[in-house]
């Protein structure tokens, strides 16, 4: 995925999804983990790891495969896993509220967000 470290000022002056894919240099992808090893547990004991890699140029490039030139890991203590997922759910209830067409809602997907935010430690 992209990486977008400030995303509010970075794509404040970007208008098309054209903008959005264009010139970038910087991708992440995050891990679960546990201190006991395992890639999930418990609420309280899940950790992520956040893995930011910077490559030599910006893709689109003429080549597919570029050098990594710079990563970045940090370590999110379980609060800060937990928030994150809070935020991003509370972003879909938004979504699917303010998508209302001829003033109703899509209630079949509002009852699937309604389930998943039931089950937190199901991915």
């Amino acid at each position: 995925k992209q990486w977008y470290q400030r995303r509010v000022a970075i794509t404040a002056g970007r208008k098309e999804e054209f903008e959005y894919s264009y010139n970038v240099n910087k991708f992440y992808y995050s891990t679960p983990f546990t201190h006991s090893g395992s890639a999930h547990g418990a609420v309280g004991d899940q950790f992520k790891r956040l893995t930011v890699l910077t490559t030599e140029c910006s893709f689109p490039y003429v080549k597919n495969r570029l050098e990594v030139v710079e990563i970045q890991e940090t370590v999110n203590a379980p609060i800060q896993v937990a928030t994150e997922d809070m935020l991003r759910k509370n972003e879909e209830f938004d979504v699917v509220l303010k998508s209302d067409t001829n003033g109703k809602i899509d209630v079949k997907m509002l009852q699937m967000l309604i389930q998943g935010s039931i089950g937190t430690t199901v991915n």
